[in-house]
This record gives structure tokens, C-alpha cells and sequence, in this order.
């Protein structure tokens, strides 16, 4: 019985660490970004950006944020929100989809990156 036990907890790690490393690596994003000043400026800008997603312990690590590996689920959006931002990640497949928004009164910016990995 403790055999059995110890397989099956083996097992669900190996599973839960695959699952998070596969998000590992570079990523070749566009990025669209958004930059606005109420009543003084609006700034649209596209650019190509590598991303690099770092798996530490039981986190990955994108954009400087640190996601609970088993909280991104293929297909769906990871939020956290709290003002005065939002974050959210969707991965599909090879794809990576990261939304980033911040701002408060008066003016505010947010990054759109579609990425594929390399």
C-alpha cells in the first residue's frame, strides 16, 4: 500500500512539473502598446520583442511576474488584477498570449503580446 502511495505521489509531481516546464523558454512576440494622457496624448506603437518564460521551483516567471505553474491552463486566461493594473496570460498550444494594462487617474498604458515560441 505505501508503494502504491509513493508511486501515485510521484507520479501527479512529475505531472505538475511537466506541465509548467513546457511553458519554458523564448517566445517571439509582437507587441502592441497603448500609451494615453487624458486631454494631452495618445501614443499607438508596434514592435517585435523575445520574451524569455523561466520556470523557478513551482513558479514561471513572465515579464517579471512570478505565476503559479499550475494556475495556467491551455486555452483559458490566468487574471490578477489589482489596482492599478491588470495582467492576464492564455497559452494555446505554442502560442502565448500576455496582456498587461496599468494606469490610475489621468493616464495609463497597456501592452498586447502575441508570441509564438521559438
Amino acid at each position: 500500500m505505501q508503494k502504491v502511495l509513493l508511486i501515485l505521489v510521484l507520479f501527479f509531481g512529475i505531472i505538475s512539473c511537466s506541465k509548467s516546464r513546457k511553458y519554458s523558454g523564448n517566445y517571439l512576440c509582437e507587441v502592441d502598446g497603448h500609451f494615453y494622457e487624458l486631454n494631452s496624448y495618445n501614443i499607438d506603437t508596434t514592435y517585435q520583442e523575445l520574451l524569455e518564460v523561466n520556470r523557478e521551483k513551482k513558479s514561471i516567471n513572465i515579464l517579471g511576474r512570478a505565476i503559479p505553474g499550475d494556475s495556467l491552463a491551455e486555452g483559458e486566461w490566468y487574471n490578477h488584477a489589482g489596482y492599478p493594473s491588470i495582467f492576464q496570460i492564455m497559452v494555446i498550444k505554442d502560442s502565448m498570449y500576455v496582456y498587461s494594462w496599468s494606469g490610475g487617474q489621468g493616464g495609463g498604458s497597456s501592452y498586447l503580446y502575441s508570441c509564438k515560441q521559438e
